[in-house]
């Protein structure tokens, strides 16, 4: 597959990403979101209901970070009616990388909170992507979620789904690696153990 079109940080819930993105070798630009504005020169938000937005927070401090929102009541996902989430992407070269996000936002669950996430979507095309997040269901806990949409999103094929914090325990780390054709996902509590 050639996975060069788009990597994205994804937002299915009210999510707030800060520190840096670190990249690899690629044309993808490491980011810390320390402006009073978004860059869409870099950055381009997809907002396909009309509904979300974003906005940057805590600019010119340690803490600077975005804010992607997405309100609730309507469904916002990448599974059931197509690729409807608020998310920010970034085109990047067909080319190894490695991605490091933090998450401020804790997750819950529940009643219509149920499946909610935070993560770093890699897009082929508009039917075939990488999903790397972090999720809640209608259990106890956030779990570590990777699957391949390959060919449409109603079917994806799950390759970690992991019990790792509470519900609503944060800030989360996750680090995305691409080698070749080999995929590398890590998460942390502390930022320094994975």
């Amino acid at each position: 597959h050639d996975w060069s079109t788009i990597i994205v940080l994804l937002a299915l819930v009210s999510l707030v990403a800060a520190g840096e993105a670190f990249a690899g070798k690629t044309t993808f630009v490491s980011t810390d979101f320390n402006t009073y504005s978004f860059n869409r020169n870099l950055w381009t938000l997809v907002n396909p209901r009309g509904d979300g937005g974003v906005s940057m927070t805590s600019t010119n401090t340690p803490n600077a970070s975005i804010s992607i929102k997405t309100p609730g009541g309507t469904e916002h996902n990448l599974w059931t009616d197509g690729a409807n989430t608020v998310r920010i992407l970034q085109t990047a070269t067909n080319t190894d990388f490695n991605i490091e996000v933090k998450f401020l936002s804790g997750l819950v669950g529940g009643t219509y909170e149920a499946y909610t996430a935070q993560g770093v979507l890699v897009e082929e095309n508009a039917t075939s992507k990488l999903e790397f997040c972090f999720t809640t269901g209608t259990t106890d806990s956030v779990r570590a979620y990777a699957a391949a949409f390959i060919g449409g999103l109603s079917s994806p094929t799950v390759k970690v789904n992991k019990k790792m914090a509470a519900l609503g325990e944060g800030p989360l780390w996750m680090r995305v690696s691409r080698t070749g054709t080999n995929w590398r996902f890590m998460y942390s509590l502390t930022g320094t153990s994975w």
